[in-house]
C-alpha cells in the first residue's frame, strides 16, 4: 500500500492511496463420516485465489470554524479464480505453485473457474458533520468452464452491473459540563449490500442464468452521546435502528433447481456503548494504561420474506450481544501492548435457524452456534521512526470454539497462534 498527503496552502489538502494484493486459499472437503455412514471414498480439493487492486483519491477544503468539503473517488477492481477437482486418493496433498494444476494429476475436475471479477467505483461529496452525497456502481462478471457432474444448468458467462446513490446526514451538539467537552449527535444513512460473485452463479448450484438479485438496500438511524466528562475518561452510548430491504436468499424452485432472490426484508434495532479510561492520563513520558470495554445489544428479525415460515427469525450470524474489553500499555512513538478479549453471544448459522439433518433422523449440523469468548494478545515496537515490529498471540488460551459453518461442515477456529512480523513506513 502507498499512501501520499499533500497541502496546497492554508485550506486545500489532497489525500491519495494505492494498494495491491493477493491471497490464496485452499481447502479439502470429504462427505462426513458419521455412523452408520461409511468412510468417504473421495476428497474434494478446492484452491481460491483473490487478485485485488484499487486507489482512494480525495480532496478536502477546509472552511469556517470546523467545516470541510471533500470530494473524491474510490476505483476497486478484484479476480477470484476458483478450481476444484475430486480426488479417490484421500491423502492427495497440494502441488507446489510451480506444478501442474491439481486436476492434470489424476483429479477429476469439479469447479475449475476463470476470471470472476469484479469492479467498482465511487464518487462522493460530503460536509463534515453534516451530509453526505455518494454514487456506488458495481460490475460483477462470472466465466466458468467447467460444470460439477452433479448439475444440469449451462455453463455460465454472465454480466452484472449495479449502480446506487447514497447519501448520509449527520447533525451533532456540543455542550460544556465543567469544562469537558461532550456531544449529542444523531445521523442517518443508507447504504448497500453489492451484488457478489455466487449471486449470479454459484458453483455448486443449479441456478438458473439470468435471474441475479437487486441490490440489498439498508437505510439506518443513529442517536447518542459521547464525550470525556472527566480527565482520562472516555463514553459513547447511542441506539441505532436499521431496516435491511431485498434481502438475497436462495429460493428452491424444485429439489434441484434453485435462484438468488430478493426474497424479503429484515430490521436491526440495539444498542451500542463504550467505556475507557486511562489511570496515567496527563503523563509527562506520553504514557498510557487505558482500560476499556464496549457492548453491543442487538434484536434483528425478518418482518418480510418470499420463504414460507420465515418471518419473525432472526437473520443468520446477528448475536444478541457481543462485547469487547481489554488493557493497553503504551507510551507516544515507542511501544503497545495490548490483551483483548471478544465475547459473543449464540447465533443461527442460516437464516432457516434449523438443523442440518444427516442419516436416519440424526442432526449433522446444529442450527445454533455455541457463544464463546477468546483473547488475544498483540504488541507493537518502533525500533526506528519507519519502522516497528509486531508481533502476538491469537487466542491465547487455546479456546476450542467455531463461529463459522457451511453446508458441508463446522469451520473450527484456530487454535493457539503466534505469529512476528515488521512494519515499514515509507
Amino acid at each position: 500500500m502507498l499512501t501520499h498527503e499533500q497541502r496546497f496552502g492554508d485550506h486545500w489538502r489532497f489525500y491519495g492511496k494505492a494498494w495491491v494484493g493477493t491471497s490464496e486459499l485452499t481447502q479439502r472437503v470429504a462427505n462426513p463420516a458419521v455412523p452408520p455412514q461409511p468412510q468417504p471414498t473421495v476428497t474434494n480439493i478446492q484452491d481460491a485465489r483473490f487478485r485485488y487492486v484499487g486507489t482512494d483519491l480525495r480532496l478536502r477544503h477546509d472552511f469556517g470554524p470546523g467545516d470541510t468539503f471533500t470530494f473524491g473517488t474510490v476505483l476497486y477492481h478484484s479476480d477470484a479464480p476458483l478450481r476444484g477437482a475430486n480426488y479417490t486418493n484421500l491423502l492427495a496433498r497440494a502441488m507446489p505453485p510451480a506444478a501442474c494444476p491439481r486436476w492434470c494429476r489424476g483429479g477429476i475436475p469439479t469447479t475449475p473457474r476463470c476470471s470472476p471479477a469484479a469492479c467498482s467505483l465511487r464518487a462522493a461529496a460530503s460536509l463534515a458533520h453534516r451530509a453526505l452525497a455518494a454514487a456506488r456502481s458495481r460490475k460483477v462478471s462470472v466465466f466458468e468452464t467447467v460444470r460439477p457432474p452433479n448439475l444440469s444448468r449451462p455453463l455460465l458467462n454472465t454480466t452484472v452491473s449495479r449502480t446506487v446513490p447514497l447519501f448520509g446526514l449527520g447533525i451533532g451538539n456540543d455542550f460544556f459540563d465543567h469544562g469537558h467537552l461532550n456531544e449529542t449527535y444523531f445521523n442517518v444513512s443508507t447504504g448497500w449490500r453489492p451484488v457478489r460473485y455466487f449471486d449470479i452463479g454459484s458453483p455448486h448450484a443449479n441456478i438458473i442464468p439470468g435471474t441475479a438479485p437487486a441490490v440489498q438496500k439498508v437505510l439506518s438511524y443513529e442517536l447518542g452521546v459521547h464525550g470525556t466528562p472527566v480527565d482520562g475518561l472516555f463514553y459513547d452510548a447511542s441506539v441505532f435502528w436499521m431496516d435491511f430491504h431485498n434481502r438475497i436468499e436462495t429460493i428452491n424452485l424444485s429439489p434441484i433447481v434453485s435462484i438468488e432472490q430478493n426474497s424479503g426484508d429484515t430490521h436491526n434495532e440495539g444498542f451500542e456503548g463504550e467505556l475507557a479510561y486511562d489511570f496515567l492520563h496527563g503523563d509527562a513520558n506520553g504514557e498510557h494504561l487505558e482500560a476499556f470495554v464496549n457492548l453491543q445489544l442487538l434484536h434483528a428479525r425478518f418482518v418480510a420474506s418470499a420463504i414460507p415460515n420465515q418471518v419473525g427469525k432472526p437473520p443468520a450470524y446477528s448475536p444478541r450481544h457481543l462485547a469487547k474489553a481489554g488493557v493497553t500499555w503504551r507510551r507516544d512513538g515507542h511501544y503497545k501492548l495490548a490483551f483483548t478479549g471478544v465475547f459473543s453471544g449464540s447465533q443461527y448459522w442460516q437464516d432457516s435457524a434449523q438443523d442440518q439433518p444427516g442419516v436416519g433422523g440424526t442432526v449433522l449440523l446444529p442450527a445454533l452456534i455455541p457463544a464463546y469468548s477468546v483473547w488475544d494478545f498483540a504488541a507493537n515496537w518502533n525500533l526506528a521512526p519507519r519502522v516497528e515490529l509486531l508481533g502476538g498471540v491469537s487466542n491465547v488460551f487455546n479456546r476450542v470454539y467455531y463461529s463459522r459453518v457451511w453446508t458441508y461442515g463446522i469451520e473450527p477456529a484456530l487454535s493457539r497462534t503466534w505469529y512476528a512480523g515488521f512494519k515499514l513506513s515509507l
